[in-house]
């Protein structure tokens, strides 16, 4: 409604003493048109509005004039009841009462205290993309004494000293110029610049902090929802984004979500597990996060990360591996209890013959064949293995001692055709061995 529009006009005029067109333009969201038909109605009802030319220049109020706009109506109460999120304001149509609502806080609060409270608006940003009913994920626990100074910094508009551990890195010190503060699923940011360009820190990750006595560098407005939308798009559609398919424990969700830039799909599989569509930063950020969770996600898509994260692992059983252990521990009594437990068995080495491309061969090695395998299967023969070579055409490791095996043995079709000569030896072993116990 123009009347509304009218007032948040006059209440822009008094908060910020002088604009130009576009700047109430902007504002109020209409065009430069409509504002200056707006300055010439507020003028034809008395309101001290006035013009200055020149680079400067702007519309402004007399110094003095005071107004009695302050009221808030339904619809700008209600506006502050959902002003923890904008989108929400947008969404349910409040956006505008919101604003003007605001204004009219803003206008109503001391001179002395009005200048502050322009400036919070631009150095915090609360939950920009939720709301004040939003169900907490993984909160960040950042110490008190850190928060205090960064905030410091930020208020009182000088250069920050902060001791900040990147991802995957030690801690280094540097110097920033501190722009606003966000929070967002109950994860803080700083956001700032550094060498002159936009730099966005986690909290989280900031080890120690010194507010200096040198004033930042900071624009004299900022638009710090804005300037968050655009950091989190860049960060969004840049460096090595990767899209992972995972199932996950519904009881772990959150912290998957919550380590996720981004969840694009949902759905329930029959054992109640999620299925969700998730971006991480990179292969190392999705790895990372996956490993977190242990057993109570699985990676599904791509298969690099279920191969990295197969191979970790195996990397960590074989670190852990209590077989290995053991055999750092193996006592003498061990030793001679085991000694006492060996059992004979015997060693068939099968050597090619001279006979080996006689008439008929084939035939003869089919039968030979057909009967080693029935030793193993009767388990006459533990382990049964075929050599490619010209000179050996196996070993068998047998269950017998070596009067029976040789017996055994020259029954061979192979070994009585003078295809195979065969040597045997006597060993022992230990149960669990080769040889069954």
């Amino acid at each position: 409604m123009r009347a509304d529009r009218l007032v948040s006009l006059v209440l822009l005029l008094r908060q910020h003493g002088r604009l130009s067109a576009t700047a109430l333009a902007r504002e109020l969201e209409v065009s430069t048109r409509t504002v200056l038909r707006d300055i010439e109605a507020l003028s034809a009802a008395g309101v001290p509005v006035y013009a200055e030319r020149g680079r400067h220049g702007g519309f402004a109020l007399l110094p003095g004039f005071q107004t009695e706009l302050t009221g808030l109506n339904h619809d700008e109460a209600l506006a502050l009841l959902v002003a923890g999120s904008r989108r929400g304001a947008q969404v349910f149509g409040l956006g505008s009462a919101l604003a003007s609502a605001m204004l009219k806080v803003v206008d109503a609060l001391p001179e002395g205290h009005r200048a502050t409270a322009a400036g919070a608006a631009q150095r915090l940003l609360i939950d920009p993309e939720t709301d004040l009913l939003s169900r907490r994920l993984v909160a960040d626990e950042v110490p008190d004494a850190i928060v205090a100074e960064v905030r410091r910094a930020v208020f009182a508009g000088h250069k920050l000293r902060i001791h900040y551990a990147a991802s995957g890195q030690p801690p280094q010190w540097r110097t920033v110029d501190p722009i606003g503060l966000v929070t967002v699923r109950d994860h803080g940011y700083l956001l700032a610049t550094r060498s002159g360009e936009d730099r966005t820190y986690r909290l989280s990750r900031v080890v120690a902090a010194e507010a200096l006595a040198e004033p930042a560098q900071r624009p004299d407005r900022v638009d710090l929802d804005r300037a968050w939308q655009d950091r989190s798009t860049r960060f969004r559609t840049g460096g090595d984004l990767v899209t992972v398919l995972v199932r996950v424990d519904p009881a772990r969700r959150a912290q998957l979500v919550g380590t996720a830039l981004a969840v694009h799909a949902e759905d329930t599989d029959a054992d109640g597990w999620l299925r969700l569509e998730v971006t991480f930063q990179d292969r190392r950020h999705a790895e990372w996060a996956l490993w977190q969770l242990a057993t109570n996600a699985e990676a599904l898509e791509p298969q690099w990360l279920r191969t990295a994260l197969r191979d970790r692992a195996a990397a960590t059983a074989t670190r852990y591996d209590v077989r290995r252990d053991q055999q750092h521990t193996v006592t003498d009594e061990q030793i001679r209890e085991l000694a006492a437990t060996a059992k004979p068995y015997s060693l068939a080495v099968l050597r090619w013959g001279p006979e080996r491309y006689r008439d008929g061969a084939e035939a003869t090695e089919l039968e030979h064949q057909r009967r080693m395998v029935s030793l193993r299967a009767d388990g006459v023969i533990a382990v049964l293995c075929p050599i490619a070579s010209d000179t050996l055409a196996g070993v068998a490791v047998m269950t017998v001692p070596a009067e029976q095996a040789k017996d055994i043995m020259d029954a061979d079709p192979c070994v009585r055709a003078g295809m195979i000569v065969c040597e045997i030896y006597q060993c022992h072993g230990f149960p669990g061995d080769a040889i069954p116990a």
